[in-house]
């Protein structure tokens, strides 16, 4: 599985005067939903010392994130401020303008003159990433499937936060679905195998709540199969030790069977396989017994 992360800056130059001062704004192209944007802020000239408010917003002037104050005393600082999308806000914009183009403004505003300057930036529903993890590849109707989900943000650091699960059948029908918060970025699950279950492929889904267009898939086989299962037998010369004696000699023979069936070399083993014939040959060292004197 591959992933490309492309982070790609806007430089927004603003408020330009007849001697040629200006300050810089430089953010992501994409903000996230739920994720803590990162914004720079860079002032000279006439604007050193200025408080500058840097802030989402919405349609007809909604405000999508908290006001950030921020200001340079000194000609090339650098400051930093973190913009977070307010999740409930944007759904609710999303509900009431369907056909709203998915973008907010980037807004710079000077405090003292109230000069704005706005640029537009592209909200993503992705919030990170999902991995699924079985515990088996095949499964027999009626076992217990068991699962682990690993979520991680955009540094792939552990994720807390709510996931939507799915399970479908070989039919591609829902069996399944039930919202689960991921504690520490990981999260432990299990359900079984209905009796009556087609024999195929299922898969498990895992998405992060109103972003079910990035969900991650897991697929795991449905069919009955029996386990191998293996007889091992000693064989010895004798069925004695003497007290005296020096070494023991025994032969170790080991068989697999399946569906009760030998499927040692000499027959084909169920699936077209051939069993391996295993006969291992030893000796044990016998010490000699202390004898008390008187």
């Amino acid at each position: 599985m591959k992933f490309c992360l492309v982070f790609v800056l806007l430089l927004i130059s603003a408020l330009k005067d007849t001697l040629g001062t200006r300050f810089f704004i430089s953010a992501p192209n994409v903000f996230h939903l739920g994720v803590k944007e990162k914004v720079f802020v860079q002032m000279g000239g006439q604007y050193l010392n200025k408080f500058v408010d840097v802030y989402l917003e919405g349609p007809f002037g909604t405000l999508v994130s908290t006001r950030e104050t921020t200001r340079c005393t000194t000609r090339g600082e650098i400051k930093t401020v973190e913009l977070t999308i307010n999740r409930n806000i944007w759904l609710e914009i999303k509900r009431k303008h369907i056909a709203a183009p998915p973008y907010l403004k980037l807004v710079a505003e000077v405090q003292d003159d109230r000069t704005r300057k706005i640029t537009n930036v592209l909200v993503s529903n992705h919030r990170g990433y999902i991995f699924i993890q079985t515990d088996q590849p095949v499964y027999n109707p009626t076992q217990q499937v068991n699962y682990r989900i690993f979520t991680l943000n955009h540094m792939f650091r552990p994720h807390e936060e709510t996931i939507c699960i799915s399970v479908f059948n070989a039919a591609g029908s829902k069996i399944m679905k039930t919202l689960r918060t991921a504690k520490d970025g990981i999260y432990q699950g299990r359900f079984p195998i209905p009796s009556i279950s087609e024999m195929g492929i299922f898969k498990i889904t895992a998405h992060y709540q109103d972003d079910e267009a990035n969900a991650a898939v897991r697929e795991f086989k449905v069919k009955k199969f029996v386990l191998p299962s293996f007889e091992v037998t000693i064989e010895t010369e004798r069925r004695y030790i003497l007290l005296n004696d020096q070494q023991f000699d025994f032969t170790i023979s080991a068989i697999r069977w399946v569906l009760g069936q030998d499927t040692s070399p000499s027959l084909p083993a169920y699936g077209g396989e051939m069993a391996r014939w295993c006969q291992l040959y030893g000796s044990l060292t016998c010490p000699r017994p202390a004898v008390a004197t008187m």
